[in-house]
């Protein structure tokens, strides 16, 4: 077995494959042990396993006459299930094993509210670690990796991407590799992703790739640009809690704010200054002042158009 296919069987994994049934066995439809075993992949053997380790955990299996399974939900009893002592205990244990990481945020909202958190939240994290772990294998083997049905908010296309993965970034949530259509490095978001495989292909452009810098704002650029605002309490407030990393670059002096930082590109800290009108009382630097403009235009020319459009 390669050791892309020992990381698939890791505990995530199965974890995943256990979230699954729960969602699929609490829908409306049924399922029978075949068609389970069919849908994810499994011998009718595992699905037994699982199904007693479900009801190990305290979850009430139902079986119609048809012998599709379910789970039991008694709604007048409106059980709220919450994680045992014992349970997080051994929660810990099996996160001392898997060192991913994801566990440690995984098991700080367990602790938290001591709840299960809703199925469908822990599916899209699970997902999210397999697609993490494929994309680390590509860059420690220095694989190509096609990155399947991938939904660029640029340009608005969903196509395959081949790139050759340099790095995850942006606490796990950011994939910058050298996409090699483009001919350049760029940044895709894990959840924008279908899946991912790694090709047996090496990479082939190697020489080419240029890890790119991004600033507070999650902007890229090759060099970087010396902005001062002037910020109102509520925009240095908000700054400081969304862009934490800025706050080494908030000052504030007698009873006056200023952000003093370096970013790579308009658009990021744009966003910004436009989502909190009148809250940034000054900008000193002309080619952001511009770029605020034309967005500016931009937005009254779309009001312009939707109130003409009312009158017809």
């Amino acid at each position: 077995m390669s050791y892309l296919n020992q990381t698939l069987m890791a505990p995530q994994a199965k974890l995943l494959r256990l979230l699954k049934i729960i969602s699929m066995l609490s829908s409306k439809q049924r399922y029978s042990v075949p068609k389970l075993a069919k849908i994810l992949e499994l011998s009718e053997r595992s699905i037994y396993r699982y199904l007693s380790l479900l009801e190990e955990s305290g979850f009430v299996i139902d079986k119609d006459f048809h012998g599709n399974y379910f789970v039991h939900q008694d709604l007048d009893a409106k059980i709220n299930p919450v994680f045992t002592t014992d349970e997080l205990a051994l929660m810990r244990q099996v996160a001392a094993i898997n060192k991913h990481p994801l566990m440690d945020s995984v098991l700080h909202k367990l602790y938290e509210s001591s709840e299960l958190p809703p199925v469908k939240e822990l599916i899209v994290k699970a997902r999210l670690s397999q697609l993490i772990e494929k994309i680390k294998f590509g860059i420690t083997e220095k694989r190509q990796v096609v990155v399947k049905h991938y939904h660029s908010a640029e340009s608005g296309r969903v196509a395959d991407r081949l790139v050759e993965p340099l790095s995850i970034e942006n606490d796990f949530s950011t994939l910058q590799a050298f996409d090699v259509e483009a001919g350049q490095t760029k940044f895709f978001k894990l959840e924008r992703m279908a899946g991912v495989i790694v090709l047996e292909q090496a990479w082939k452009f190697e020489a080419q790739h240029t890890k790119q810098e991004r600033d507070f704002f999650g902007m890229s650029g090759a060099a970087s640009i010396w902005i001062k605002l002037e910020l109102s309490l509520r925009a240095y407030n908000l700054m400081r809690e969304e862009y934490p990393a800025t706050i080494d670059y908030l000052l504030k002096e007698e009873d006056s704010y200023f952000f003093y930082g370096p970013i790579r590109g308009y658009e990021g800290i744009g966003r910004f200054i436009l989502g909190l009108p009148g809250e940034v009382l000054h900008v000193n630097n002309k080619g952001l002042l511009d770029y605020l403009d034309k967005k500016m235009e931009s937005f009254f020319n779309l009001n312009a158009r939707n109130v003409a459009g009312l009158g017809k």
